[in-house]
C-alpha cells in the first residue's frame, strides 16, 4: 500500500462510518495531519500508518507501509522483537526492547507506546505484581486515550489499544464487574462492527476469553457458558479452530459447576460429557497433550467417566 493510497483508505472508512477527523485522529496525530494523509500531501511512518488504519479496523501486511530506509530499519527491529515475544526468548525480547527505546525520542510516541505494550507483556508472562502490570498498561494506553475511566462514546480503538485494555481487565483495573462486562461487550460489538477478516476473529476471541475469565472469577457460570457459545459461533465462521477445545472444557466445567446435584443434572450430565469429549478430541488433532491429560483427569474425578475410543460422544 503506497502512502497516496493509505490516505484514500482512510478517508473512504472514515466516511463509511461516520467518524471525524478528532475522534479517528486522537493520541495518534493532529486532525491537520490525518487531513493531509487523506489528501496524499503528508507521509507518516508504518507505525503511525498501522495505528490509523486499526481503528477503521483495517490492515495490511506492514511491510507494505514502509516510507524509507528508517522506517525499514526500525520495522525489522519491532518484527524480531515480535518473533522473540512468540518464542518466549524472554531475556533477547527485553534486549531488543531497551535497544529500540534507546535510539527513540521524546516525540516519537507512538513507539514509546509500543515498547511500553511490550513490557507488559513481558512483566504478564513473568508473573510480576499486578501493581506494575496495571501501572505500564495505563501508561501505555494513555498515549493515545488520554482518559481510560471515561465512557466509551465516541472513542475509537485500534487492536493494541484493546489489547492493553483486556489487560488492565484482567487484573481488576476496572472496579466494577458490571461495568467491565459492559466495557467488554462494547468492545466485542465495535469489532463486529468495523473490524472483518482474521482481525475480527483474533480480537473477538481475545475479547470473549477475557469475559469468560471475568464470568469464571466471579462465579458466574450462565454467562460463561453463554460468552463460550458466542465465541465458538465466532470462530465457526472463520477458518481455524484455535481456542475451540479450551471453549468446550472451559463450557463443560461451567455446566457441572452449575448443575451438579441439581434435579436435571443426569441431563446436564450428559451435555457436560459431550463438551468433554469435543473438548478432549479437538485437542488431539492440535496437539495439545497437557489439555488432553488434564480433560482426562476431570472426566474420571468429576465425573467418574473414562474418555476411550469405546466412550465416543454419544454412547
Amino acid at each position: 500500500m503506497e502512502q497516496n493510497t493509505l490516505g484514500v483508505v482512510l478517508s473512504y472508512y472514515r466516511e463509511k462510518y461516520g467518524f471525524s477527523l478528532e475522534a479517528l485522529s486522537g493520541g495518534i496525530c493532529s486532525t491537520t495531519t490525518l487531513s493531509r494523509v487523506e489528501a496524499g500531501s503528508r507521509e507518516i511512518d508504518s507505525l503511525m500508518a498501522e495505528a490509523l488504519l486499526g481503528r477503521v479496523g483495517k490492515e495490511v501486511t506492514q511491510f507494505e507501509l514502509l516510507l524509507n530506509d528508517e522506517d525499514y530499519a526500525m520495522w525489522q527491529k519491532r518484527e524480531s522483537i515480535h518473533a522473540a515475544l512468540k518464542e518466549k526468548r524472554y531475556d533477547e525480547v527485553l534486549e531488543g526492547v531497551c535497544q529500540y527505546e534507546n535510539i527513540l525520542t521524546e516525540e516519537q510516541s507512538l513507539h514509546w507506546q509500543r515498547c511500553l505494550a511490550w513490557r507488559v507483556q513481558l512483566v504478564e508472562a513473568q508473573g510480576v505484581s499486578r501493581e506494575k502490570i496495571i501501572r505500564l498498561a495505563s501508561d501505555a494506553l494513555a498515549y493515545t486515550i488520554s482518559n481510560i475511566d471515561s465512557g466509551m462514546a465516541g472513542q475509537l480503538y485500534n487492536p493494541l489499544e484493546i489489547r492493553l485494555i483486556l489487560v488492565l481487565a484482567r487484573h481488576n483495573y476496572f472496579s466494577a464487574v458490571e461495568k467491565v462486562e459492559d466495557r467488554l461487550l462494547r468492545l466485542v460489538g465495535y469489532v463486529e462492527t468495523y473490524y472483518s477478516g482474521r482481525m475480527k476473529e483474533t480480537l473477538g476471541i481475545e475479547i470473549l476469553l477475557t469475559l469468560i475469565e471475568l464470568m469464571e472469577q466471579n462465579g458466574e457460570d450462565d454467562k460463561v457458558i453463554s460468552y463460550v457459545d458466542q465465541a465458538v459461533a465466532l470462530i465457526a465462521k472463520g477458518r481455524g479452530i484455535r481456542h475451540v477445545a479450551k471453549l468446550h472444557y472451559i463450557k463443560a466445567r461451567a455446566i457441572e459447576r452449575l448443575y451438579c446435584g441439581s434435579a436435571n443434572w443426569e441431563e446436564q450430565e450428559r451435555c457436560c460429557r459431550e463438551e468433554c469429549a469435543m473438548a478432549y478430541y479437538v485437542a488431539e488433532i492440535m496437539g495439545e497433550k497437557e489439555l488432553m491429560e488434564e480433560i482426562t483427569a476431570h472426566c474420571k474425578e468429576k465425573l467418574s467417566w473414562q474418555i476411550t475410543e469405546q466412550a465416543m460422544l454419544f454412547d
